[in-house]
């Protein structure tokens, strides 16, 4: 029966109509709409399981795609420099808006609720991580950026080996394939899925929650809606001779995706496999998406500068323009080092609070109101990957 509404409607349009459906769902059940949640637990678990091997898979067949070291400098430092732009321009766009509209001044924000700082870390265990010392704890945890650096250097020792590595060559190429094969799979139950992580988030919360942040939450979205329409088309319209319009709309599958998920790592298999049919080459994709997935968050980025600059109003400690430079760095750094997860962002906020003497006030209700706010987020970062991937192959190759 999903099979058949999938065929009729497309994959993007059937997720859409279970977007639609768990909101009405959870308006109409309430709280007792949490008892659909597993429909999107399973949904989740299912991405989640396709996610380690194909990052893997895809970084490794990448750099070995690139075919000589120098080439792969070249990409990887377009790649690179790509994300550090757009995100700088974001975090900078969202400092903008929020000292403008000051969305934070009369809010009166509790202690009460703010969640464990030992979720945050330091700066140095983050550095301290990115070179597992077993690898396969790095796998059986997810813990996603050791899996990249690891990949990185095992496809580069891949390149760099004679002929005797052509069957381990073999072997990563038919591992992606086939775990591109089970990502189609798994989407014939995203409309299903979706209704379990919709539902019960309108259920519980419902919208009323909205009304006392609405200056927050528009200083957010506005912020998210001007990258996403203005600055990264503006970039790919520098870089790239795709048109933005028809890129942006061979995209639905990975943006709904992105959208009902919350989750950059879980939306990279649909992600790969729209880049690849809207005409990315293979090498980039293998390469671009999955480090985008991991370290390229332009959208956790404004949101996580916004929030501090927020707190700090509501509190009454405004910081000063050095302090906000300070915010820039560590916000840039610490959604770096945010997982591809739903509410990562929440989590290395603290980190940017830390960093500039802020208490974590008001973090409590932020959780309640932020899973709506990460769609959007996660959206813009997939959204971001995409930019990418087309302005990393450049004006020379033709696409759609």
């Amino acid at each position: 029966m999903i099979t058949r509404v999938i065929r009729f409607l497309g994959t993007a349009q059937a997720i859409f109509l279970g977007i639609v459906t768990g909101v009405l769902l959870g308006w109409l059940m309430g709280p007792i709409s949490a008892c659909l949640r597993p429909l999107g637990d399973i949904f989740i678990s299912l991405l989640k399981l396709i996610i380690v091997p194909l990052i893997f898979s895809s970084i490794v067949v990448g750099v070995h795609r690139t075919g000589s070291m120098a080439r792969l400098g070249k990409i990887g430092g377009r790649t690179l420099l790509y994300y550090l732009i757009t995100t700088g321009l974001a975090m900078l766009l969202g400092l903008i808006l929020v000292n403008l509209i000051r969305p934070g001044v009369g809010v009166h924000l509790s202690h009460e609720a703010a969640p464990p700082a030992s979720h945050a870390g330091s700066f140095q265990g983050f550095l301290g991580r990115l070179i597992p010392q077993n690898i396969f704890q790095a796998f059986a945890e997810m813990n996603i950026l050791p899996i990249i650096v690891f990949a990185v250097m095992f496809g580069i020792a891949l390149l760099t080996a004679n002929r005797s590595a052509k069957p381990l060559v073999d072997l990563m190429r038919s591992t992606e394939e086939v775990f591109l094969v089970f990502t189609r799979g798994v989407m014939a139950y995203a409309p299903i899925g979706v209704i379990g992580l919709i539902a019960p988030l309108v259920g519980t919360f419902g919208f009323d929650i909205f009304l006392s942040f609405d200056k927050f939450i528009l200083v957010v979205l506005g912020g998210l809606l001007i990258h996403a329409c203005v600055v990264l088309p503006l970039v790919m319209k520098l870089f790239s001779n795709r048109s933005v319009t028809a890129y942006a709309r061979s995209l639905q599958k990975p943006f709904l995706t992105a959208f009902a998920t919350a989750s950059s790592s879980a939306t990279l298999p649909i992600s790969m496999e729209a880049a690849r049919e809207n005409g990315i080459s293979d090498e980039t994709a293998s390469f671009v998406l999955p480090l985008g997935a991991t370290i390229n968050m332009d959208g956790t980025a404004l949101y996580e500068a916004v929030v501090a600059v927020f707190i700090a109003q509501a509190v009454d400690m405004p910081l000063t323009l050095g302090q906000q430079g300070i915010v820039f760095i560590t916000a840039m750094l610490a959604s770096i080092g945010a997982a591809g997860i739903p509410s990562a962002g929440l989590l290395t906020l603290l980190l940017v609070l830390e960093a500039v003497g802020l208490p974590a006030v008001g973090l409590g209700i932020l959780f309640a109101i932020d899973r709506p706010l990460d769609m959007c987020r996660t959206t813009v970062n997939v959204w971001g990957d995409q930019v990418g991937c087309a302005v990393v192959e450049g004006k020379n190759n033709h696409g759609k």
